[in-house]
């Protein structure tokens, strides 16, 4: 009975062992020579190493992903394979490929890799993988679904517009399931937003931020670069420093880390005071 017990135990490890196998493999990498042997006009004289390919190994063969569109290079060069996971039930994994066109102009845009056939693969996307999105993967009632958190931003953009899209792979497509602004803030006891200073004219702040009964400085600014708000702060505590976070509103926080008054950005994003560098970060940097 033991025996037979390990036998069987056995034949299922060896059978999931071949299931993993049998599944396609996506990698990056970077391939000079590919681009000075091909004719690219639009990427003449540029550095072809920071170009990276994607490739995929699947069934003992090595396949080139490469879709005919003129900006896969130019506005995807940086690419990575973030995660695999099978999206529309149908034994497979899909690749989730995170790519960048480099500088801090643009967030990254996302694709989604789908074996069709042997050597048959497709390359998706949607407009809600572009923008400033984050991904990730979660278990819905009818499969897996992709979810997409997203924000507004860009030159002299103040809006502090957050999305949550949820997308679905069916039927060779990528459909949106559901879309969600969010309409929560977390609650500040003063704060500034990039639309008030917009105009060129600084706002100031007058608070308590080192606890000390003296009240501290925050002369806030516009940031047309990102549309985002800009503020110098002088501290009785800790003497002057600059915040800038690309925040489109920055407020003053009941809750304190080292002895200093904690700062959102946004709607819910937290700066805490950093004594041994006598700044604020983000999060608990």
């Amino acid at each position: 009975m033991i025996l037979r017990s390990l036998i069987c135990i056995l034949i299922l490890l060896a059978n999931l062992t071949l299931a993993d196998e049998s599944q396609p493999e996506y990698f990056v990498k970077r391939d000079e020579n590919h681009f000075k042997q091909r004719d690219y006009p639009k990427l003449s004289g540029t550095d072809y190493d920071r170009f990276t390919l994607l490739y995929v190994l699947d069934g003992g063969k090595r396949y080139l992903i490469e879709p005919d569109r003129s900006d896969w290079y130019l506005d995807s060069f940086h690419k990575e394979v973030e995660l695999t996971v099978d999206l529309d039930n149908d034994g497979v994994k899909e690749a989730v490929l995170r790519t960048h066109g480099g500088g801090n102009c643009c967030g990254p845009t996302f694709f989604i890799v789908d074996k069709v056939e042997d050597g048959f693969f497709s390359v998706l996307t949607h407009e809600e993988l572009t923008g400033w999105p984050t991904v990730s993967i979660k278990d819905g009632t009818n499969g897996p679904e992709i979810w997409v958190h997203n924000l507004s931003e860009g030159y002299e953009n103040t809006s502090q517009e957050r999305t949550l899209a949820i997308l679905t792979l069916k039927n060779g497509k990528l459909e949106l399931r559901a879309k969600y602004f969010n309409h929560a803030s977390l609650v500040s006891e003063l704060e500034v937003t990039a639309a008030e200073v917009s105009s060129g004219e600084n706002k100031i702040l007058e608070v308590d931020l080192d606890l000390d009964g003296k009240m501290d400085q925050m002369v806030c600014s516009y940031w047309a670069r990102w549309g985002a708000v800009s503020c110098d702060i002088n501290s009785s505590q800790h003497g002057e420093f600059h915040l800038s976070g690309g925040c489109n509103r920055i407020g003053v926080l009941e809750t304190t880390t080292n002895g200093m008054r904690d700062l959102v950005c946004n709607r819910d994003d937290i700066f805490r005071f950093n004594r041994e560098e006598a700044r604020y970060n983000y999060g608990n940097e």
